[in-house]
């Protein structure tokens, strides 16, 4: 059904964000070495770009060196799979911690709520490189093998499937650790909890060991508090939507101060921990917008079990309106999330068209990324174009040769040295520029 809901806004071309980089390093190596070695050749490559970089994720070299073989909506394809995938896995964690069958409606729905309402997921929907959702499948499934287990060798592949997450995105590596502490201080396994503890110390040596030498990473400092309290401030505006949804269920529900599932409250509290430890992980990069979809469902999931797990009273006439409410917010944040992503992907055509209809044009554009992307992504439907993209920020005049400026509007635009637009996209203007 998720699936389904997120068809009509699947992506049709490659995005602005490293999509065209990986897929022609992939198409390198295919030719070079065919279908079977290519893939390996790839994967060391990249490899080797991530190690100087400070980027500890073996996942994402395995991911990389598959997703680029495929057409750009086959891979979108992909990511609205992905994102099905975790939402299903966290209600089918759900659907078995709860006996109850009110209470099992009630905590499903409040669930899928607080997924929907994590308004910056649906950002690696549509970014095809991002990890952040692509870790969230194995770690999502592990959860649920985890605490809907009772066997060791069940829990302990559970927590292999959280612990593979980390290789994807690092700060999942807290996840597992926090399960291998319920392990050390709450079950006679102590010694899959002390394995797991020393696997999650090991990992994060590892990984900190590569942030040091890397010519990206190394600039991360855990206690630039300048950053935290920018990323702070910026995760308020992804989170709104989940809080406004979190609130309304809880008025409705309007839970007592007694615990009436345990199992299903620990769950929300390690939930709610793992997103805590995620985002004070990466506070201090300076995050933004997809960085947070992590952290921000597996604290708003969190909470909602938590909330489901307390002693509630009769959903009243109000808690009806209150639960309404709720999903409308829910609601506001599943159409924001993929209206924007639609816009961004017509915006992209757009742009795509209008450049590869321009042979020999000179072309100034305010996003530095953007403008190597878009000349890939014109090369890659035009191979015989021949002009030029380049980078200006929006606060400089474009070079003296440029004839065009493109203002992509998701980056602070500047119209100053415009003669006339001469096509208008939904996040995008194109204009002539003065002589």
């Amino acid at each position: 059904m998720t699936f389904a809901l997120l068809l009509p806004f699947t992506a049709q071309e490659w995005t602005f964000i490293d999509d065209t980089g990986f897929y022609r390093e992939l198409k390198s190596n295919l030719d070079a070495h065919g279908p079977a070695l290519g893939p390996i050749k790839n994967f060391f490559s990249i490899y080797e770009a991530d190690k100087g970089w400070g980027l500890f994720r073996p996942g994402w070299w395995i991911y990389s060196s598959t997703i680029y073989s495929l057409s750009a909506y086959q891979a979108h394809l992909v990511r609205n799979t992905f994102y099905s995938l975790a939402l299903t896995f966290f209600l089918m964690l759900a659907f078995k911690l709860e006996d109850d069958r009110k209470r099992k409606t009630i905590l499903l729905g409040v669930t899928a709520l607080c997924y929907f309402a994590s308004r910056a997921l649906f950002e690696g929907v549509y970014f095809t490189s991002l990890q952040e959702l692509t870790a969230l499948v194995p770690l999502a499934l592990g959860f649920f093998v985890y605490f809907t287990s009772s066997s060791a060798t069940a829990q302990f592949i559970g927590w292999i499937l959280v612990f593979s997450a980390a290789f994807f995105k690092a700060p999942f590596v807290w996840s597992a650790i926090l399960l291998s502490l319920l392990w050390l201080f709450k079950s006679p396994r102590r010694m899959l909890g002390l394995f797991g503890l020393l696997c999650g110390c090991a990992l994060i040596f590892v990984i900190s060991d590569w942030v040091k030498s890397g010519a990206y990473t190394a600039r991360y400092n855990p206690l630039n508090l300048a950053k935290i309290i920018q990323s702070t401030k910026e995760l308020s505006r992804p989170i709104f939507y989940g809080f406004m949804t979190l609130l309304f269920a809880t008025l409705a529900l309007r839970p007592k101060p007694k615990i009436q599932n345990p199992k299903l409250f620990e769950t929300g509290l390690v939930l709610i921990l793992a997103g805590g430890l995620y985002f004070a992980n990466i506070a201090p990069w300076g995050a933004v917008g997809y960085y947070f979809g992590p952290c921000s469902v597996l604290m708003l999931v969190g909470f909602g079990f938590v909330l489901c797990s307390l002693e509630s009273r009769k959903v009243t006439r109000a808690g009806v309106a209150f639960l309404a409410l709720s999903f409308l917010f829910a609601s506001a944040s599943v159409f924001k999330g993929l209206s924007q992503n639609l816009k961004r992907d017509r915006s992209v055509r757009a742009l795509r068209d209008w450049t590869s209809a321009h042979p020999g044009a000179i072309i100034s554009m305010n996003a530095e990324e953007a403008s190597v992307r878009l000349a890939q992504i014109v090369i890659l439907r035009n191979p015989s174009w021949e002009g030029k993209v380049t980078f200006t920020p929006y606060n400089e005049k474009p070079q003296a040769d440029a004839q065009y400026s493109i203002q992509w509007r998701e980056n602070p635009v500047n119209f100053d040295y415009c003669d006339g637009t001469v096509l208008h996209a939904e996040l995008a203007e194109v204009c002539a520029l003065k002589r």
